[in-house]
Parts: structure tokens; sequence; C-alpha cells
């Protein structure tokens, strides 16, 4: 067989050596352990070594590898691209739809059957002539560079490309499908994007349902820039995130229609469920929505502190209540110091008592009651509110 097992010493963190094939790096902690990993270089071989791993394993390409369909992994084994690219011909196969979706999916590469999958210094690619002439990739199913369909998925080092149509006026490019990676599952599954790049996507870099964790580090976002085809999302999830040390750039929609503007570079959709939301370091330039830099200017304008006690949550998706509103507003003001009593409902040592009696001093609130004696601090403001407290005390 053209597929090459070797088994190989490998030393905490230094490089280890297959047999004739060149240098992989390693980082096994310890003494060191032993490695067996199989060395393809061709789709056959690596379909087959696949099917014959143990979970565990490790399969690694020694050179570019063109699929004719999907390459489902079922099996929780990494696999090691050693900088190669994974393409395909075709994409015939469709893994069904999951967790109440009701669209099929076509991906390059899927990880599935509840493994843990590992990529690691791959390069996946889709190719957008090919991709916009098959009407499952461009109606029919959705077109994924990566998915992990119940499954968890962990990615090191890659690069997604591609994944979109051709574009000018008879392109395809104003599909909205086209995802770098897309994670759905049926239980709580974790997708991990460490230093990964994904650029010149269709609709989206990064989906994730509801039952996934997503954790992404590092990684680097990239759309079409500033273009009138179709909006793009940098990150849309539903479950838990935690977002750091990485930038999302070029997702620009300039048509002039009700949709302008309408990319996004995080775009929580969560629905009914309370999630915890962490970003770190996250830059987003030439975005058009992106509350990333408005949050920071808060933060270091002693706004907000954050909704933890350890001041690293912002809970960007959580309602506002009253009292949080007047509170902003106050500290955006200097918070200036004001005594003296407030409204029944508002206890002295509440966090917002200040705030809300310098709100009624100033003439921003009068209460919600006839009597002017209560202010229900807990209610949720709404932007009607909200703008009118600005509007009471900015307006001349």
């Amino acid at each position: 067989s053209l597929t090459t097992t070797r088994t190989c010493f490998r030393p905490s963190k230094r490089k280890w050596r297959i047999e004739n094939y060149g240098t992989m790096n390693g980082n096994v902690t310890g003494n060191g352990t032993y490695i067996t990993a199989t060395l393809v270089k061709d789709a056959d071989e690596l379909r087959d070594a696949i099917t014959n791993a143990a979970d565990g394993a490790v399969i690694a390409l020694d050179d570019d590898i063109v699929l004719n369909d999907t390459l489902n992994i079922g099996k929780s084994i990494t696999l090691d691209g050693n900088g190669h690219t994974i393409s395909t011909t075709d994409i015939s196969t469709q893994i069904p739809a999951v967790n109440g979706e009701t669209i099929n999916y076509s991906a390059i590469i899927a990880a599935t059957n509840n493994a843990k999958v590992v990529l690691k210094d791959l390069v996946v690619k889709g190719d957008p002539e090919k991709a916009s002439t098959d009407r499952d990739l461009t109606h029919d199913t959705r077109y994924i560079g990566v998915a992990a369909i119940n499954a968890d998925l962990t990615m090191e080092g890659c690069e997604i490309l591609d994944i979109t149509y051709t574009k000018g006026s008879d392109g395809l490019q104003g599909m909205q499908n086209g995802f770098g990676v897309y994670a759905v599952s049926n239980s709580a599954q974790t997708v991990t994007l460490n230093n990964t790049k994904i650029e010149n996507f269709n609709k989206a870099a990064v989906i994730a349902r509801d039952k996934i964790n997503l954790i992404v580090n590092g990684c680097t976002i990239t759309g079409f820039g500033e273009q009138a085809i179709i909006g793009q999302n940098g990150i849309q999830y539903a479950g838990n995130a935690t977002i750091q040390n990485t930038k999302i750039s070029g997702l620009v929609y300039n048509a002039e229609n009700e949709w302008k503007n309408c990319s996004t570079a995080i775009y929580n959709v969560s629905t009914g469920t309370t999630t915890n939301t962490i970003l770190q370091n996250v830059v987003c330039e030439n975005v058009d929505s992106s509350y990333y830099d408005a949050v920071l200017w808060a933060v270091a304008s002693g706004i907000t502190n954050g909704t933890n006690a350890a001041g690293t949550t912002f809970s960007p998706d959580v309602t506002v209540s009253r009292a949080q509103a007047v509170t902003f507003q106050w500290r955006a003001a200097g918070a200036p110091a004001v005594s003296g009593s407030g409204f029944e409902d508002v206890a002295e040592d509440a966090y917002y008592a200040q705030s809300v009696i310098w709100a009624a001093r100033e003439g921003i609130t009068v209460g919600t009651n006839a009597a002017g004696t209560a202010f229900s601090p807990d209610v949720p403001v709404s932007r009607a509110q909200a703008v009118t407290f600005l509007y009471r005390e900015l307006a001349d």
C-alpha cells in the first residue's frame, strides 16, 4: 500500500520525523511518548486510513489532496495537514439536518457521529466556479467548508478559503449560503478554533447553533470588503461563546436598499435561553455593525465594568433595565455626587440609587406612576425611554 505507517519517538516541544517524508511539528508533554502516524498522499489513502483508524489515531498528509465527495470523519482522530490543502471536485453526499433544522449539509470536511475531531495545519479550499454550477451547493443544502454535525471539532492553525460562488453580473455571490465553519448538534458539543484563518466565504465565516460551546482564539476572519452583493456575518452563535485575540474585517454591505449596512462582526442569535459571551481583544475593522469599539469606550470611560465579579463579561445581548440605563447615563455625565431621597422602590444602598436621584433632579425621569413615587428599576427600558432620557439631558 502507498499508505506508510511509522512509529516515531516525539519528545516534548521538539520536532519528530517520519522516515523519508520530512519533518512535522510535535508537542507532547513529559519525557516523550510513542506516536503512530499514518501518512497519506491521495484521497483513497486518506479515506482508507480513516476507515481503519482507531480512536486517538493521527493521520498526516504528505501532499495536497483532491476529494470527489465529502470527507466524513466519524472517529475521534487527528488529521494533520502538514501545511497541505484539501479540496474537492464534487459534494454529492448530503449529511441529514439535525436539531430541528430542515436543510441538509454539504461540506468539504465533516466531523460527525459524536466524534472528537482535531484538524491541524490544514488548508480547506472551495472552488467558486464549480460550486456555482451545483444547485445543491447554491440552493438546496448548506454549503460548508468544515462542518461539525453532532461532533466536537478543534481546528489548530488551519485555513478555510473560497467557500463562495462566482461574482459579476451573472454570478451567484448573492446566495444566502456558503459558510466557513458550521456547527449544529442534538446534544452539547464544543467547537474550538485556534489560530485559524477564514476568508473569501460567502455568507458567514462561523455559524454555531444553540447546543454548541464556541471557543475562538487567535483567529482572522476576512470578508469581501465593500460590496453591494450580500450582507455577511463574521461569527454567528446561539450558545455560549468565548472570542479572544481575533481580528474580523471586510464586512461592508453598501447596497442602497433596506439591508444596507447589515453585515455584522459578532452576532448572538440565541432566543429563549441565557448564553454567556466573553469578548477579549477582538479587533473589528471595516465592518458595518460592531459593538466592540463601543463597549471598549464604555469600559475605558467607566460607564460599565461588566456583568460578573471579575469584570470579564459584558453580556451584550441581555436586556437593559431602567436602573442600568440611568446608571450608564449618570456615569457618562461624570457620576456627580447627589444626596437626598429618591423613589419609594429605590433602596438607599442600591448600586443605582445615586444615578436615579440624579436623573430625577435633572428632569431626566419623572417616575412610572402618576404620583411620581415609583421608578420601576427592574423593568426593561424601551428604546423610546432610552432616547427620551438622553434627550432630556442633552437637548438644548
